[in-house]
């Protein structure tokens, strides 16, 4: 019926979100080639939905907004009737824009929330103390994230659960990320492909997926360095600490019995982890504090499962001694 209707009109039709290239076979069946200049536009998380759509066509990628657009977006949310704020509460706001780090949907939430906030600045800072909370376990944020993060096939999941043990606020150096993906076992050799070249292979992947950010290309155009925005950092936090046990630890919360630890304080905490010592697989340590890193804290029989030790401080100085008695570790 649709196809008859449309077969002497000039028209132009919008798909949004398509997700895969059968999905796409499908529906442009549906749309005759009519001669008469119409137009198909689509919009899709993955590139190669697009290339597959239209090979001979560049797609169009949406980037994130500039400062300035952020703002205009923000006021327009924040402010409907007069897109003005008041002059107490411009830093908290642009502060709270920079957690958005440019991205429409989380600068349109924010924005939605602080318009049925008092316009005070005490009521704004406690809702910047609760951002992460606020942005993830917003429905349409959480929805949105949880269909991207359902579509991954299972070994990408693995992968981009993993991306929550990297440092937060740094870019990612493919080169550790490497390092991080080999030693938890989460690349398999196939036949006679190397490792590094699966791991470019699962890294692009996500990066047409839209789950990364390119930042750095290095002259043969391999991916040198990326970034998982905040947003996204914050939803793999969550479900990794629901799916693979990972504590992303600081001073205030004791230690637990998860699997992964993510530090960014002192190793010396692990005196006190009691028990739960046998449970630990990895510990990533990112203390930039410290003058002194003492891995003898750590390098004990107790820690009987430790697969992977990466410590990342100018405080480490030598290696333990002791360093053998971790004999699951990866080498």
């Amino acid at each position: 019926m649709l196809q008859s209707r449309l077969e002497d009109t000039c028209y132009i039709i919008v798909l949004d979100d398509i997700w895969t290239t059968e999905a796409w076979d499908l529906i442009v069946r549906s749309f005759p080639d009519n001669d008469k200049s119409s137009r198909l536009l689509l919009t899709s998380r993955r590139m190669e939905v697009a290339l597959h759509a239209d090979a001979h066509t560049t797609p169009y990628k949406l980037e994130v907004l500039s400062e300035e657009e952020s703002w205009e977006l923000f006021l327009k949310k924040a402010f409907s009737e007069n897109r003005e704020c008041p002059q107490d509460l411009v830093d908290v706001g642009k502060a709270i824009l920079q957690k958005c780090d440019g991205l429409p949907l989380a600068i349109t939430v924010m924005g939605g929330i602080l318009a049925g906030k008092k316009k005070r600045k005490s009521e704004w800072q406690r809702v910047q103390r609760n951002l992460s909370s606020y942005l993830v376990k917003t429905h349409g944020v959480s929805t949105i994230l949880a269909l991207s993060y359902r579509d991954l096939p299972p070994h990408l999941k693995s992968c981009f659960l993993y991306l929550g043990l990297l440092q937060k606020g740094k870019d990612i150096l493919v080169k550790q990320l490497m390092h991080v993906w080999i030693a938890h076992g989460l690349i398999h050799q196939k036949e006679e492909q190397k490792l590094e070249d699966i791991v470019e292979d699962y890294l692009d992947e996500l990066i047409g997926r839209n789950m990364l950010q390119v930042i750095l290309v290095r002259a043969d155009d391999k991916v040198k360095s990326c970034r998982l925005h905040d947003l996204l950092r914050d939803f793999c936090n969550i479900k990794a600490k629901e799916e693979i046990f990972l504590e992303v630890d600081n001073p205030s919360i004791s230690l637990s019995e998860s699997r992964h630890h993510v530090l960014y304080s002192p190793l010396e905490r692990y005196k006190y982890l009691g028990d739960s010592k046998s449970f630990v697989r990895s510990v990533l340590s990112f203390d930039s504090s410290a003058k002194l890193v003492n891995l003898d804290c750590i390098c004990t029989s107790s820690f009987k499962l430790l697969k992977v030790l990466y410590i990342d401080s100018p405080g480490l100085k030598v290696i333990s001694d002791n360093i053998g008695k971790l004999c699951s570790l990866n080498t």
